[in-house]
């Protein structure tokens, strides 16, 4: 008997951290998107090269006449493309660069959109865009609720030394907690610590070089206030650097919950503008984690690149064949050296 309670033990324990993750529920399935286009006149007509990446899939690309459009390694845990578009009309040249890039290790997004000659009718422009989806789980054994700051903060600047567009951009950020998969096994869910609502929607951030503000917000609902906090001043050479952050502090139930993490970075950079958020778009948590809280991911990598502890992940399917089995083969042992019941 007591080498088949060793035999069960180890199989447990083979199963490892994953085993401790598999009433978590998904909310977001991990995943990276990358999309990048420049565009530029080649005479009267423009010509454009773009390229867009899903995790280890091209969803489509095409490249205009002198352009190209280019991808990083197709991995499930980040992706990058960049595109490039030469033009120029009679004795005028100019042209586009754009990239975009998303990773889930260091939780890091990242887009710029770059431009050189003269501006003619609105080109040259350029769009680039970076997003990533993951679910973190949480495990709470403190004996009460616990709070935790979770911000995305990003840095950038957006010239437009010849005033003749608009260039501008969205940091969006989503925490998402649905009603039949987020809940702990008492009805509890996460929840905002300064209005007590559940999670469960997004915040927008809209950045305009040219509007009245310079920064304008669009943000939804007395919870989403929370998010918010930006900094903006004058730049040189027309152009302006954009400094933010969007934070909520949680507040996380006992036992397992899970939250959905979706983040957006999304750059409109027209008329020979030049938008650079290259190095930016980082998530985290601020300060410590709380005594007693135990985080997870889907992906098994969300922030590790920065230390944060992201253990575990949803056991993979030969992890949990194997297990199944081994309680399978344990059970017949067990039930062959059971005594056969009296007889009536």
């Amino acid at each position: 008997m007591n080498r088949e309670i060793a035999i069960l033990a180890g199989l447990i324990a083979l199963a490892g951290s994953g085993s401790a993750q598999a009433s978590h529920q998904v909310i977001y399935a991990p995943a990276t998107k990358s999309s990048a286009s420049s565009h530029a006149h080649q005479g009267p007509y423009v010509q454009a090269s773009f390229m867009d990446v899903t995790n280890t899939t091209v969803n489509y690309t095409s490249t205009g006449p002198g352009g190209t459009a280019t991808h990083g390694p197709l991995l499930a845990t980040s992706s990058s493309v960049a595109t490039t578009q030469p033009g120029g009309y009679a004795d005028l040249s100019f042209g586009s660069s754009s990239s975009a890039s998303a990773d889930l290790a260091t939780g890091r997004l990242k887009a710029s959109v770059g431009a050189y000659g003269p501006e003619f009718y609105g080109s040259p422009l350029g769009f680039a865009e970076s997003s990533l989806y993951d679910t973190l789980f949480f495990t709470n054994n403190s004996g009460g609720d616990v709070s935790l700051t979770f911000r995305y903060s990003f840095d950038g600047s957006v010239i437009d030394t010849l005033n003749a567009s608009s260039p501008g951009g969205v940091a969006t950020l989503q925490l998402s907690c649905d009603y039949w998969r987020c809940y702990n096994e008492a009805n509890a869910a996460i929840r905002f610590a300064k209005s007590g609502t559940q999670v469960g929607d997004n915040i927008h951030a809209f950045f305009d070089e040219n509007g009245i503000s310079m920064f304008a917000r669009n943000i939804y609902g007395d919870q989403y206030q929370l998010f918010d906090h930006f900094d903006v001043w004058n730049g040189s050479n027309g152009g302006s650097a954009i400094d933010g952050w969007m934070e909520a502090t949680l507040l996380i139930p006992t036992g397992e919950t899970s939250l959905g993490i979706y983040g957006r970075l999304a750059l409109d950079c027209r008329g020979g503008s030049n938008c650079d958020f290259g190095h930016t778009g980082s998530f985290g948590f601020v300060g410590a984690l709380p005594e007693g809280l135990a985080i997870g991911s889907a992906s098994g990598v969300f922030l590790t690149a920065n230390g944060t502890p992201t253990p575990g992940g949803i056991p993979e399917p030969a992890s949990w064949a194997l297990m199944i089995l081994g309680f399978g083969a344990v059970g017949a042992r067990l039930r062959r050296r059971l005594p056969a019941p009296a007889a009536a």
